[in-house]
């Protein structure tokens, strides 16, 4: 398993803002995904996807379990997808 977050784009992936509103309904959507599996979360630029997702990672305690691949909008390279992800392991 990978040891904190991996991002591509060579952002950091870190925890979120200290005063980030809890969305205990939208992490019981992530929570059933099961260990090795992938969430997909897509959504509108600004909506939220990033927060959502390192405050649910800080919830359940699964910094040290997760790993990060960020996809562009016209990306369709699924080999270098799957490579992405074969690499966070």
């Amino acid at each position: 398993m990978p040891t904190g977050l991996v991002n591509p784009t060579g952002a950091a992936a870190g925890t979120g803002a200290a005063s980030v509103v809890a969305r205990p309904a939208l992490f019981a959507l992530l929570s059933p995904t099961p260990a090795g599996g992938v969430a997909l979360v897509s959504a509108p630029a600004g909506s939220g996807k990033t927060v959502l997702i390192r405050s649910w990672i800080e919830d359940a305690g699964l910094s040290n379990r997760v790993a990060w691949v960020s996809i562009d909008r016209g990306e369709r390279d699924a080999q270098r997808f799957w490579l992405s992800n074969h690499s966070c392991s």
